[in-house]
């Protein structure tokens, strides 16, 4: 899944870019581990916005604001670290089921089609800490 250019990035005060700013360092995480995994929108729902019971639409926005950011952050002329992997792409709706919007975005013609093509790029992505790096400053 390519990263997209929405109306909005992570950065700024709207309460679904709050989420994304905490969301995307816990997706990093999750693909850049020793073993890496994917996450459900629940699991990262309870660890951005614990106290949100309806977490689908925030959640939904703050997904979209991390594809922008990651679009502008491997557009810019400073960015030599290769095209950046959807890493949205591994947060899913149940085990093995991709969110509606990775599903109507990819198309996918099974999990393992899913799997194959969206989610393991994002975990074989190297440069994940280069994304915090320029995105966060060191932590």
């Amino acid at each position: 899944m390519q990263n997209r250019r929405f109306n909005r990035d992570i950065f700024g005060n709207l309460k679904t870019q709050k989420a994304a700013q905490k969301a995307l360092p816990v997706l990093i995480l999750c693909a850049s581990a020793e073993k890496p995994r994917a996450i459900l929108m629940r699991e990262l729902a309870a660890a951005i916005v614990p106290d949100m019971k309806q977490f689908n639409w925030t959640i939904g926005f703050a997904l979209a604001w991390i594809h922008r950011t990651l679009y502008d952050l491997q557009e810019s002329d400073d960015w030599i670290y290769g095209e950046i992997p959807g890493i949205t792409a591994i947060v899913l709706g149940n085990p093995e089921t991709p969110t509606n919007y990775c599903m109507r975005e990819t198309a996918p013609s099974s999990w393992e089609d899913y799997e194959t093509n969206h989610v393991l790029p994002v975990f074989e992505y190297p440069h994940w800490d280069k994304v915090m790096d320029c995105l966060f400053g060191s932590l």
